[in-house]
Formats: structure tokens, C-alpha cells, sequence
């Protein structure tokens, strides 16, 4: 394995060479590294997308915090990486490396993937080629970390399941603790072994020990477990939203991205039920956050970052029954800062004209 010091140096050497080098060089404002010498556990968080919607994806901004928060835990970001990008570390037979630290793919002992959405599978592919791990789950051996999924798609994971050993359905911010400690338990060994115990945790599926099953027209029917006690898998869920701690770091980016602001999510789930929502059957049941911790929560990360900007996140924010408090709350603080509040996946109807009038106190100056 090439030293951090010597991929920096050759990192260096392509930069030019790519439309917006500032992707790959990391550095920004809330990035987080520790002492080598504390870590027993080196997680990457890897989100099969380019720079610019990967770091604006809040989920993974919560994760990062959660595993840095732990002192024998460093959490780095690995993000896919433009055709241009791709195309000259394959030029040059370097392997796809971490923001923080340029540490390989390859010497991560966790790998975690976000599955938003089925386009960005092959982007899982690629850039585990690119961080040198074999794609298939079945030839990876002790030596090569573990590889395991989460996110909406982690519900229907067979189109991708012979590349993952592991998927996490449902809420992360307890259960990937469980993961790492089952980790750091294993011997280092046998990796049939940390498979075994990895398989007694809630919410985990490991592919390898269900048998498909298809149809005479080769459509999928249904799996079979090899093990009696592991027949089905139930989601995991975060009964109290207040219980988890609160995002003290949001990673500032030094370029424009989707959704550069701070966010906070103030309820989980939604009250409407639609029958053609995905979201709204993987993120039940309804859980709310306290309005008084969300607005202590927001005055730090505004305070810390810098943003002109807050983002109120769920299914439905104009179904939070503490909106208007919180709405007031936040204006009353931050309007003569001209900070602003966004709303967004509001429904229409559920906009009271007190809701538009407190948005309407703050606009968006025009650039000069």
C-alpha cells in the first residue's frame, strides 16, 4: 500500500489534468481527522455519487458525526468520482482514496454505501474497482473490509446483493454501532465468521445466507434462509429521534453544491400514508424531534458554518406540529442576520398563510 503522503503527491500530479480538481482535495471547514495511534476502526463513507450531490446528502453528514464522536472511530468520506477523474486514475493505476487522510479504498476496515436510487449501482462497482476490492462478496477474504449498504434501496437488494455482504434496512444512527462493535470483536480471521455475527444483528441482511429463488421466466420469487433462526429481517428503527445526539459538525464545502445550507431534520416518517411513496412506507413510523433542541441544534451549526441559510427536512415539514413555533423562533433569531428558512418536500396544503408569512421575513439578497 502506497503511503497517504506519496498518493498526495500524485493526486497532486492529475489534479490539473480534471475539470474541478476541488472534488477530490478535501480540506474543508468541519473535516475531521484524529490521531492515528487511537483508532481501532477505520469506517468509509461512501456515497456512489459525484462531490456535489454526495455532500449534500444530510444523512451522511449525521453518520459522519455520530462515528466521529466515538474516539476509537474514524469516519472518512469517499465519493465516485467524475469519467474524467476515473479516467486518469486508471491512467495512472491509482487507487480511489479518502478526502480526509487520501487513505486507499482497499486498507478502510468498514466500507458503507448509500443507495439512494438504482442508477448509481454501477457507481457502486466502479468505485470499488477502483479501490481495488473484489466486486463479488464471495472472493473477498479477511484481508478485505467489509462491505455493507443502507438506504432506501437496501429495501429490494437483490439486483445488487451479490456485490454487498452485508445491507442495513431501516434507521442507521444506532444500529451502525452494532455493526462496529461486532467488528472490533471479530478476530480477524475467518470472515465466514464476522458474516455469523454480523447476522444476529437487528436490521442487518446478509445475502449470502439466503438461497434465491426464481420463477420458469427467471423473475425473482422469493428467498430461502439457511438458517432457521434467520428467516426474516425487520427494519430497524429509532424509536426517540431525541435520543440521538445532535449534529455539532456540518462539513462546509469549499465549492458550490446542491444543497449548501444547514440542514436539520425536524421529524421523521409522515402522516399522509400515500400508497405511491416510497419514502413514506421506508421512513414510518412517525417520530418528531423536540422544537427547542432543533433550535439549538441550528444556532450552532449557523454559528459554526457560516451559511445564510436553514433547511427544515422531512416528508411533509408543514406537517410538524411544532412548525409555526419553531418557524418564529428561528426568524426572531436570525432575520436581522438575514439568514433565510427553506421548506422543502412541502405540500402545498399544508402551507398556512402564517407558515408563508414568517418565510417571506427573510429574502435572498441579490448578488452584487
Amino acid at each position: 500500500m502506497r503511503k497517504e503522503t506519496d498518493l498526495r503527491q500524485a493526486y497532486a500530479t492529475i489534479l490539473p489534468l480534471v475539470e474541478q480538481p476541488s472534488r477530490y482535495t478535501g480540506g474543508e471547514l468541519g473535516t475531521i481527522i484524529k490521531d492515528p495511534t487511537d483508532i481501532r476502526l477505520r469506517f468509509a463513507l461512501a456515497f456512489p455519487e459525484v462531490y456535489e450531490i454526495a455532500q449534500s446528502h444530510f444523512g451522511l453528514q449525521v453518520l459522519y458525526n455520530l462515528l466521529n464522536n466515538r474516539p476509537d472511530i474514524q469516519a472518512e468520506r469517499v465519493y465516485a468520482p467524475w469519467l474524467d477523474m476515473e479516467e486518469q486514475l486508471r491512467q495512472h493505476r491509482l487507487p480511489l482514496v479518502s478526502l480526509e487522510t487520501y487513505r486507499p479504498l482497499s486498507a478502510f476496515e468498514i466500507i458503507g454505501f448509500s443507495l439512494q436510487y438504482e442508477l448509481t449501482y454501477t457507481n457502486v462497482l466502479a468505485m470499488l474497482d477502483l479501490g481495488g476490492i473484489p466486486l463479488f462478496s464471495h472472493d473477498r477474504g479477511a484481508s478485505h473490509p467489509l462491505v455493507i449498504a443502507g438506504g432506501p434501496c437496501a429495501f429490494h437488494p437483490e439486483p445488487i446483493a451479490d456485490f454487498i455482504d452485508a445491507f442495513l434496512l431501516g434507521d442507521g444512527e444506532e444500529a451502525i454501532f452494532d455493526i462496529c462493535n461486532v467488528y472490533l470483536a471479530w478476530d480477524g480471521k475467518d470472515r465466514e465468521s464476522l458474516l455469523q455475527a454480523l447476522r444476529h444483528v437487528p436490521g442487518v441482511y446478509i445475502p449470502a445466507f439466503f438461497t434465491p429463488a426464481y420463477t420458469p421466466r427467471d423473475t425473482l420469487s422469493g428467498t430461502r434462509p439457511r438458517y432457521a433462526d434467520s428467516t426474516v429481517v425487520k427494519k430497524r428503527i429509532v424509536e426517540d429521534l431525541n435520543t440521538v445526539p445532535q449534529l455539532t459538525t456540518q462539513i462546509v464545502p469549499n465549492v458550490n453544491i446542491v444543497h449548501d445550507r444547514v440542514a436539520a431534520e425536524v421529524m421523521r416518517g409522515c402522516v399522509r400514508g400515500c400508497r405511491f411513496c416510497q419514502a413514506g412506507y421506508v421512513y414510518r413510523p412517525l417520530r418528531e424531534r423536540d422544537p427547542r433542541a432543533l433550535q439549538e441544534q441550528i444556532d450552532h451549526l449557523v454559528k459554526k458554518s457560516g451559511y445564510e441559510e436553514v433547511s427544515l427536512l422531512s416528508l411533509s415539514t408543514g406537517d410538524y406540529s411544532c412548525v409555526n413555533p419553531l418557524l418564529r423562533s428561528i426568524m426572531n433569531r436570525f432575520s436581522d442576520l438575514k439568514v433565510s428558512v427553506s421548506l422543502p418536500s412541502t405540500r402545498v396544503d399544508a402551507l398556512s398563510p402564517h407558515i408563508l408569512e414568517e418565510i417571506r421575513r427573510v429574502r435572498k439578497r441579490d448578488s452584487l
